[in-house]
């Protein structure tokens, strides 16, 4: 029997980019698409740049699987906060980990390049569980 607690799964096979976003979702156990039983995700990303300038990547929650909100950053600029919307660049070839705590049902990552079209590719495994 399977540890539900703990998952790995490739959510993105090996595959070339394109100059928009592509999105894919992180799936769970218990109904195979809702993350309500996990609490973290870590993404581990094999990137191959080629003569791409960059890879860009959205990281976006829902907890209806219908409106979906992008992780935002925020800073504190004269005493005020500041809160924008958050981007991932990756810039070179590598093997990626990019971790989160999971707070919503459903989570998507929306990649693209950005520069020319080339093979560049990338594939993402999500590891997801219970802490």
């Amino acid at each position: 029997m399977a540890n539900q607690d703990y998952e790995t799964l490739v959510i993105r096979d090996t595959a070339i980019l394109t100059n928009s976003y592509v999105e894919t979702s992180i799936r769970g156990f218990n109904d195979n698409l809702d993350l309500a039983d996990k609490n973290q995700v870590v993404l581990l990303m094999d990137f191959v740049i080629w003569s791409l300038d960059s890879l860009d990547m959205i990281v976006e929650f829902s907890s209806d699987n219908v409106n979906y909100y992008q992780e935002t950053s925020m800073e504190l600029f004269w005493s005020i906060w500041r809160f924008t919307l958050f981007e991932y660049t990756f810039t070179s070839t590598w093997n990626y980990r990019v971790s989160f705590p999971i707070k919503d049902r459903y989570m998507k990552i929306k990649v693209k390049w950005t520069w020319t079209t080339t093979s560049s590719s990338l594939k993402i495994t999500a590891n997801t569980w219970l802490s």
